[in-house]
């Protein structure tokens, strides 16, 4: 009988065991899933914490780079055309704006990189990110305008200085080189030193016989021949030209 008995009585007395086996799995895979939230909260957490650091740091990026950009601005600014003053008043505008706000962004994002997560702190921080990306944007967007405006600017004025070199050039004829206009525009009783700077080169000595002295200003296959007498000119020949 005892022995017909025994798988029963080794089954009951597993039931508690295996019981046991049951709860102690039960309460094995909650603690681990417990450890895996605690663990993917801590790495949000520094994860967090190292955003918020950037952001931190970031903001005095931003700083920095307002001030120093409004002190790059050229003085002459205010005779620039009219889109490029008015990107500039609403740059500094901004400028103005950003400084006044940027400390209490600072101070939030140090708040959490500090490791304060609340619910409050967390939500300015979310405001916090996108006031700083549309500063960016706005910044990028006027910087791109000015840039622009300045590029003409200068462009204009490198042509106004080309237009005034250029007239100054026919005026007095120094720079006109070894052209044909250079040629005609040399006139009798010039002098050497004049003929160099209408030619734009220095002539070198081809011959001498008293007061009678022939120089020659060439380039490749053309020149210039003239002759003084007494340091002026009085006769000249080209071939090229």
């Amino acid at each position: 009988m005892m022995v017909r008995f025994l798988p029963l009585v080794v089954t009951t007395l597993l039931l508690p065991l295996a019981g046991l086996g049951v709860y102690g799995g039960l309460q094995y895979s909650k603690e681990r899933e417990r450890r895996a939230r605690e663990e993917q909260v801590a790495k949000a957490k520094l994860e967090a914490r190292m955003q918020a650091q950037l952001a931190a740091a970031g903001v005095c990026e931003m700083q920095h780079e307002i001030e120093t950009y409004l002190l790059q601005i050229p003085r002459s600014a205010q005779s620039w055309p009219e889109q490029g003053i008015r990107a500039l008043d609403e740059l500094k505008a901004l400028s103005l704006k950003a400084q006044a706000e940027l400390p209490q962004l600072k101070a939030t994002a140090l708040q959490m990189a500090n490791g304060d997560f609340s619910p409050a702190t967390a939500a300015e921080m979310r405001r916090a990110g996108d006031v700083l990306l549309n500063y960016g944007r706005e910044f990028q967007r006027l910087h791109d305008e000015i840039k622009r405006v300045q590029t003409e600017v200068n462009n204009e004025r490198s042509l106004q200085a080309a237009r005034a070199a250029d007239k100054r050039k026919r005026e007095t004829g120094y720079g006109l080189g070894l052209t044909r206009e250079g040629y005609e525009f040399l006139k009798q009783g010039m002098s050497k030193w004049e003929v160099d700077l209408i030619l734009d080169c220095t002539g070198e000595e081809h011959s001498r016989a008293g007061s009678y002295a022939t120089y020659h200003w060439g380039q490749g296959f053309k020149g210039v021949t003239a002759t003084f007498a007494g340091g002026q000119l009085v006769s000249k020949a080209q071939l090229g030209l």
